[in-house]
């Protein structure tokens, strides 16, 4: 049991996606370098696709996995974050980037959540922006139809049952039209990945201040604000501080 447990666990890691959309010759160029042991190669058949104006999970996650094959810490948890960010419930995904984030130094606590604020980061985490928008519309589409329905219905049954089922689609309505905006400025929150071997963060956007601490390739962070060649960063354990832009790469 124990064997096989090993043995799914190995696949699940290292598997590849494949593309069903263009351009496929250098995905597919992509997938033979990697099942070759070719990762560099493999890189670079990948990030032809991206320089080609084509994004998708499929690819970032296949970067992903190639940079986690040859060591490269920063490079691995920012391709897996970003295929992450396009297929936010993908298991393969979601199993990867704990790989990938089990490789870099720094171990940061996060600030502890009450079971609300989980159990609505779940939710939003459950759809994209423009799924919850879809749905939403749906909904609306939906209570419209049955205030139609009991408008034009002559018993009095079923209007108290349409008009109920009217109040109650528009209150779901409005309960995803909020998840949407949420989510929406969840996305645009903006994120990156620290580059740099070591990099320390400073109480001020200059190195003439005091260094707060260091970070380490690899973790993520939000970026708060921005000042000549200066991020204000703010990691999950709550502290924040100024680092150089150039050690950096934003997610979005």
């Amino acid at each position: 049991m124990k064997n096989k447990m090993i043995i799914l666990l190995f696949f699940s890691h290292t598997s590849l996606f494949s593309l069903d959309k263009p351009p496929n010759s250098l995905f597919e160029k992509g997938n033979a370098f990697y099942n070759k042991g070719d990762y560099q190669n493999a890189i670079e058949s990948y990030l032809g696709i991206i320089e080609n104006g084509y994004h998708s999970s499929e690819v970032y996650y296949n970067l992903g996995n190639a940079n986690y094959k040859i060591g490269n810490v920063a490079e691995a948890n920012f391709y897996f974050e970003k295929a992450n960010m396009l297929s936010p419930n993908d298991k393969m995904i979601m199993n990867n980037l704990e790989f990938a984030k089990n490789m870099t130094m720094d171990s940061i606590e996060t600030l502890p959540q009450t079971q609300i604020n989980l159990f609505f980061n779940d939710l939003l985490a459950f759809m994209t922006t423009d799924s919850w928008s879809i749905f939403s519309i749906l909904i609306i589409w939906m209570g419209c139809i049955l205030f139609l329905i009991y408008s034009f219905s002559k018993s009095i049954v079923i209007k108290r049952i349409f008009f109920s089922s009217g109040v109650l689609s528009f209150l779901i309505f409005v309960l995803f039209i909020f998840i949407t905006f949420s989510k929406q400025e969840q996305e645009n929150t903006k994120k990156g990945i620290i580059f740099s071997k070591e990099i320390g963060v400073w109480t001020e956007p200059n190195q003439r201040t005091e260094v707060l601490f260091f970070l380490h390739e690899g973790t993520k962070f939000q970026i708060i604000d921005e000042l000549e060649g200066w991020s204000k960063i703010l990691i999950s354990n709550g502290s924040e501080g100024w680092i150089e832009s150039n050690s950096i790469r934003s997610l979005n």
